[in-house]
Formats: C-alpha cells, structure tokens, sequence
C-alpha cells in the first residue's frame, strides 16, 4: 500500500522532489521525505490544515553541522517527512498535495 501512496504523491506532486530509493532497487516506502528551501514555513502551513509531518534527519550524524558535510547538511535544513502509512486514504493523499501545491504557488 506504501508503493501506491508513494506512486500518488509522485504523480500529483511532480514539481517536488521527493528522496526515494535509486533504480533497481526496491524500498519499503517506511518514510516520504520531500526536500525544500521553505520546510518550516510548509510545515507549518500544513500544520494549519490539519496534516502532520515530521523532520526526521534534523543534523547530520556528526551534529555539529560544521560544513565537514554540506551535502548532508543540505538534505538535512530541507527534508521533511509527509504521511505514508498504509490506511492513508488516496483522497488524504490527493488533499495533501493540493495543500502543497497551494502552498507551492500561492
């Protein structure tokens, strides 16, 4: 059911990059996790709407965040993580994304 939920997010939300694993390889979709310059600000505008994300990976595992890791740094200031478990109802997930994208281009 994850799969699904995740192939729905990509399809109304394909202006958002979502991580997810390479080709090839197979995920068990336990977390969605989007990157963006603006998570706080989504997160709470979500939060208003009454949809709960989390941000799971808030410092790298050095957790100094010195600049040793500017990539990690990087996933690490813009990821966060969008309801995925399996009794999500599509509708929960196509009412999400229309908040994102109203987010996104209001």
């Amino acid at each position: 059911m994850r799969e699904k939920i995740c192939k729905r997010y990509r399809k109304n939300i394909p202006e958002v990059q979502i991580i997810c694993a390479g080709p090839n390889t197979k995920s068990s979709n336990h977390k969605l996790v989007i990157l963006t310059d603006r998570r706080d600000e989504l997160k709470a505008y979500l939060g208003t709407k009454g949809i709960e994300t989390k941000i799971h990976y808030a410092k790298t595992l050095d957790t100094q965040n010195t600049g040793q890791y500017p990539n990690a740094e990087n996933i690490c200031a813009k990821a966060l993580s969008l309801p995925i478990y399996p009794h999500l109802k599509m509708s929960e997930v196509d009412y999400i994304c229309a908040k994102i994208k109203e987010f996104i281009y209001v």
